[in-house]
């Protein structure tokens, strides 16, 4: 909850961030939102005319019902330099949680409808990467780098609240394997839980077609 106070007092008008920063970064007027298991979307279309749907998952593990959780990663926009092809003003982030914020305000909290410059559109909390790495992999793969930023200063992972309409296009990250001769993969590591146990990764090419018409 402290993300979406973040966020939502950086989208108050610039007069009212002075007055209300204090109480929208430590309470919020509503008690839930909707949350959504998945996602899809259609990333730019190309030339070619053909169609691409994405579907992002967005799922959290439960012990009681047998399953393991699935957090999928994405290429966001990140600013005005992103193009339809490349990476450039791009990054690629893990998406935690997919909501949309009520349109009215509990009783307790006032009732009524909540403000005019509250997003309508589904929002979600992702985890970063790092930037990628400024070109691909010359030798090997031509696969772009790129790894986990650093904690914060609590400790906890670089994440921020966006729009859903950030979304670029969904991908495919790769563990950077032990080299060398300490070339082992580490024992615990297993398709559910490489993305947590892992550091470093390599931006997918290969793992469609509109991925490799567009990642490079």
């Amino acid at each position: 909850m402290t993300a979406l106070a973040h966020y939502l007092n950086d989208l108050q008008l610039p007069e009212l961030r002075l007055t209300c920063r204090k109480l929208s970064r430590t309470w919020l007027p509503i008690d839930w939102v909707d949350i959504y298991h998945k996602f899809q979307f259609t990333p730019c279309e190309l030339s070619d005319g053909k169609v691409e749907v994405n579907v992002v998952k967005v799922i959290p593990g439960s012990s009681a019902k047998g399953r393991n959780s699935r957090f999928n990663t994405v290429i966001l926009l990140d600013n005005d330099e992103a193009e339809s092809t490349g990476v450039r003003g791009t990054r690629a982030a893990r998406v935690k949680v997919v909501f949309k914020l009520p349109q009215t305000l509990p009783v307790l909290h006032g009732g009524g409808g909540t403000p005019a410059w509250w997003p309508q559109e589904p929002l979600a909390y992702v985890e970063w990467y790092a930037r990628f790495s400024r070109a691909p992999d010359p030798t090997w793969h031509l696969m772009y780098s790129v790894s986990k930023p650093p904690p914060r200063t609590d400790g906890m992972p670089q994440g921020k609240i966006i729009p859903l309409s950030q979304s670029h296009q969904s991908c495919q990250l790769i563990p950077t394997f032990p080299v060398g001769s300490q070339s082992i993969v580490p024992g615990d590591w297993t398709s559910d839980n490489v993305l947590d146990k892992a550091n470093s990764f390599h931006l997918n090419n290969w793992g469609s077609m509109y991925a490799y018409q567009t990642v490079w």
